[in-house]
C-alpha cells in the first residue's frame, strides 16, 4: 500500500484551502485515477495502473500526487466542488424561501443520484473505515458544505423575520436529510433505481412544507405560503 498522505482530510477544506493550480497533466491525472477507482474500488486500484490509464509514467504521477490517499481526497475535493457550484449557487438574501429551497432540494437530489456520483460514495464508505480522512474529506467537501450554504441561508431569513430557528445548522441538517429521505439510501442499497424526477419534486415539496411549517415565523409573517 502506497504511503498515506495525512493531514489533508477535513481540516484541509475547513481552513479554506485553495484548489490547486490547474493544468492539463493534473487533469490527465485525475480523469485517469476516475476511471480506475471507479472501476476498481480505493483498495484494490494502483499507482501504476492510475500512471497507466492516465497516459504517465510513474515518476509523473508522483511530482503531482505523494501518494494514492492524497490523489483519491483531491479528486473527491474537486468532484464535490464543481457540484457543489451546481446546486448551492444562490443568494443568501433571496427572500423566496420556498423558490430556493426547492431548487436546492431537487438538484441535490438528482445530483446524488448519477450513477458515478453513487459510486465514489459507495467506495468512500468501503475505504473511510481503515482510512477515515477519506471519508471526512467527502463529508467536508459534500454534506458539511451543503449544510453550511443553507444554515447561512437560514440566518440571514431569521435575520429579516421570515424564519424562526434557534439552530439554523440542525435546520439545514434536517432539510436536506428530509430532502433524500426516500432516494438516496435506497439507491445506495441497491433497493430501487434512481428516483423519477416527479418523485423527487414531491419529496421536496413536503420537505419545504415541513420546515416552513415547524420553522416559519411565529409573528404573523407567514414565509412563502
Amino acid at each position: 500500500m502506497e504511503q498515506i498522505a495525512e493531514g489533508i482530510g477535513a481540516s484541509a477544506l475547513e481552513d479554506g484551502r485553495d484548489p490547486p493550480p490547474e493544468n492539463a497533466k493534473r487533469r490527465q491525472i485525475l480523469e485517469g485515477a476516475r476511471s480506475v477507482f471507479l472501476s476498481q474500488g480505493f483498495d484494490r486500484a494502483s499507482m501504476d495502473e492510475i500512471a497507466r490509464a492516465a497516459g504517465v509514467s510513474k515518476g509523473t504521477l508522483y511530482v503531482y500526487f505523494n501518494s494514492k490517499q492524497r490523489l483519491f481526497e483531491d479528486l473527491i475535493v474537486e468532484d464535490r466542488r464543481a457540484q457543489a457550484e451546481q446546486i448551492v449557487d444562490f443568494d443568501v438574501a433571496d427572500p423566496d424561501i420556498r423558490g430556493v429551497l426547492t431548487r436546492f432540494g431537487v438538484n441535490l437530489c438528482e445530483m446524488l443520484q448519477r450513477p458515478q456520483t453513487v459510486a465514489l460514495i459507495r467506495i468512500v464508505i468501503a475505504a473511510s473505515a481503515q482510512f477515515p480522512d477519506i471519508g471526512r474529506t467527502l463529508y467536508a467537501s459534500g454534506p458539511a458544505h451543503g449544510i453550511k450554504r443553507i444554515s447561512a441561508y437560514f440566518d440571514a431569513q431569521v435575520a429579516r423575520g421570515a424564519l424562526s430557528m434557534r439552530d439554523t445548522e440542525l435546520a439545514a441538517a434536517q432539510f436536506i436529510e428530509l430532502c433524500l429521505c426516500r432516494s438516496l439510501k435506497p439507491l445506495l442499497f441497491s433497493v430501487t433505481g434512481p428516483a423519477s424526477r416527479a418523485s423527487i419534486e414531491a419529496n421536496v415539496a413536503s420537505a419545504v412544507d415541513m420546515i416552513l411549517a415547524a420553522y416559519g415565523a411565529k409573528d404573523g409573517v407567514i414565509a412563502n405560503p
